[in-house]
């Protein structure tokens, strides 16, 4: 988080994210912005998805909430800072990283919304 000042010893933080880029300098990037298919990406419509295909396989709970957190960890800092993203790249990138911890998982995500 960035921080917008200083006062009596106290951060003051905001949404936003400072990173170092290339050149050295800081960037802010607020994650609300990036685009996905000319919708806003959302973390939480990310893990409400990997949250509905672990019910369709029956998968406890609690696993995998913990795998929906961990995916959308590596999501957001796979997206960085890029403006725009298509959906077919976040389901391949998203269906990678589920693989990791599930394949079964990641293969119904995959293929989500086809005949399988």
């Amino acid at each position: 988080m960035s921080v917008l000042g200083k006062s009596k010893n106290k951060l003051v933080k905001s949404k936003s994210e400072t990173r170092i880029g290339r050149s050295g300098l800081a960037k802010s990037i607020d994650r609300k912005k990036v685009k996905v298919g000319g919708k806003v990406f959302s973390r939480l419509r990310l893990k409400r998805d990997i949250m509905r295909e672990g019910r369709v396989l029956n998968r406890h709970t609690g696993a995998v909430e913990m795998i929906a957190e961990r995916v959308c960890d590596e999501v957001e800092k796979w997206i960085g800072d890029r403006p725009e993203i298509t959906e077919a790249d976040l389901n391949r990138v998203t269906a990678a990283r589920i693989r990791k911890y599930d394949v079964d998982l990641a293969y119904v995500y995959r293929n989500r919304g086809k005949i399988i």
